[in-house]
């Protein structure tokens, strides 16, 4: 299904911050345009341009390390999400010639491992998990302002040591079934997917077969075919398919393929946007790319 490319190194250096600094994420702009980094003590946005100029940083974004960042579309107006060992979740908003403020902080109960920003088709929302394994959907209610934003818990059965978290991509057009806000999260021991109805419950549940925690999930956009498709990474990298029901049977989640045999230790993992190649970062300093074949 996804026969492996060949690694590649890094081709185009961007200018890092002061040595010894340790780079937590990086991620580019629903466009591609800007590039926004994290550290354990900034936030670092670039522009993707040869040279790669630095539009801004914003130093003491947080009180302790910064794990990861996600930006919305440009649609709901590029925002930027951070979370950070600190505890807290914080959006940013630009004020022009590389000014950002907060529109929004919130403390949770333990330290934040991870953010993403919902596809622009559910409004002006994004997921976060902790340390704790608690994970909350917060939604802006005021798009104009970014003033007032709403807090939802996600109910998952016990528990375990948390990963990541991502969404499941909604296309504009999409039809009632497609446009059901479904989340992945990736933890210590298995996969969960969690769907909103009244309100946020478990869906379906894999466990795994070794003894790696997932280390990030990315969601793949569906284009012609009938079931979805997530990837996740820690000790290798992995395929799940997953089958919603229509009615009220249960969702079916299943290993649809292992894409890294030899179990390396893999950090991220994303998918580009027509959901056909997938890209993760191993600890062997290369990037692997795999595209699909049918």
């Amino acid at each position: 299904l996804f026969p492996r490319a060949h690694g590649i190194h890094g081709i185009h250096g961007i200018p890092l911050p002061e040595a010894g600094e340790c780079i937590n994420d990086v991620v580019f702009d629903s466009y591609g345009t800007r590039l926004a980094v994290c550290t354990n003590s900034c936030i670092l946005i670039y522009g993707a341009q040869e040279d790669w100029p630095q539009l801004a940083r914003i130093d003491g974004a947080h009180s302790d390390a910064i794990w990861r960042l996600s930006w919305s579309h440009s649609q709901r107006g590029d925002l930027l999400v951070s979370c950070s060992e600190d505890r807290q979740v914080i959006v940013w908003t630009e004020q022009g010639f590389g000014a950002w403020k907060k529109c929004f902080q919130k403390t949770l109960g333990a330290p934040v491992l991870d953010v993403r920003f919902a596809s622009p088709a559910l409004g002006i929302k994004f997921a976060a998990i902790t340390a704790e394994s608690q994970v909350n959907v917060f939604e802006c209610t005021t798009p104009a302002t970014l003033q007032r934003w709403e807090s939802q818990d996600v109910m998952i059965q016990d528990k375990g040591k948390p990963g990541a978290v991502d969404w499941k991509p909604v296309m504009p057009l999409a039809s009632k079934q497609d446009r059901l806000e479904v989340l992945a999260v990736g933890l210590h021991d298995r996969l969960v997917i969690a769907a909103k109805g009244a309100r946020w419950v478990e869906q379906a549940c894999q466990e795994l077969k070794n003894d790696s925690a997932i280390q990030d999930v990315a969601w793949c956009p569906k284009t012609c075919r009938s079931y979805e498709v997530v990837a996740t990474c820690g000790l290798g990298v992995q395929l799940w398919r997953l089958d919603q029901s229509k009615d009220r049977s249960p969702w079916r989640l299943e290993l649809l393929q292992d894409l890294l045999p030899d179990k390396a230790l893999v950090w991220r993992c994303s998918w580009n946007a027509m959901g056909s190649t997938l890209a993760a970062c191993p600890e062997n300093s290369e990037v692997c790319l795999w595209t699909s074949v049918g």
